[in-house]
């Protein structure tokens, strides 16, 4: 990939995650011809919204490790957040959400490298037990085809 095509894509990247949730176009994805749920982006207006950090937290805990004194769980997820996937150039997340709206989950993208073209799939979370195979694989599938046809 040319450093032309380099920049275009992990500027549209930086787009993506700059916008506020208002201004996303999400995508929906399908299973067996019906319209199951929408992958919307994380984007840093996220970071302001104590209830996705809140959702981040209860599904992604950080172990069994104790919490430091004065330290609110949310505040760590935050932290994540904001270092490693919204300052990270070649890292998106989307939100997985049903289709009236309600967060369902989180599937992402890393390692995007784009000299060579793999991709990670990347922060697989899923909210209710039981609902990888209803929505974390179509939405990994749709996400994929996504990510080869528009950052190419």
């Amino acid at each position: 990939m040319d450093d032309s095509s380099r920049h275009q894509t992990l500027a549209a990247i930086q787009q993506l995650k700059r916008n506020p949730r208002h201004e996303q176009r999400g995508f929906p994805f399908f299973k067996f011809g019906r319209k199951l749920a929408w992958l919307e982006p994380v984007t840093r207006w996220d970071l302001d919204q104590e209830d996705a950090i809140a959702l981040l937290s209860q599904w992604r805990p950080f172990g069994k490790i104790p919490w430091p004194i004065g330290i609110r769980r949310g505040a760590r997820h935050l932290g994540w957040l904001a270092s490693h996937v919204m300052e990270v150039a070649d890292k998106l997340l989307f939100w997985v959400k049903g289709l009236d709206g309600t967060p369902i989950g989180t599937v992402g993208l890393s390692h995007l490298d784009l000299a060579t073209r793999p991709v990670a799939i990347d922060n697989v979370v899923r909210a209710r037990p039981k609902s990888c195979r209803e929505y974390c694989i179509p939405a990994c599938k749709r996400l994929l085809g996504w990510t080869f046809q528009t950052l190419a």
